[in-house]
């Protein structure tokens, strides 16, 4: 039992050893891929549509945050509590 104990712990080591490696190994290959990118002389095509996706996403994410805010401090009302509190 003792040889079958420490089996599943080095299993389970195992599987966390190789997640937090292919975590950071995709982590780092986005931040190489973004300082790449950010160094490298381009010609910008299609600016404005991107600036357009960009807007109606800020649009739609702003929407998004005053619609949470709003239920919120409707439920945090409803139980005569601060809303930090009713946050918490």
């Amino acid at each position: 039992m003792l040889a079958e104990a420490m089996h599943s712990a080095a299993d389970v080591l195992n599987q966390v050893l190789l997640r937090v490696g292919i975590f950071f190994l995709g982590a780092g290959a986005s931040v190489l891929h973004g300082l790449h990118t950010l160094f490298e002389a381009r010609v910008l095509e299609g600016e404005a549509l991107s600036y357009a996706v960009l807007g109606v996403s800020a649009l739609l994410e702003g929407y998004s945050l005053l619609v949470a805010v709003q239920h919120i401090r409707t439920g945090a009302a409803a139980r005569g509590m601060p809303v930090l509190k009713y946050i918490k």
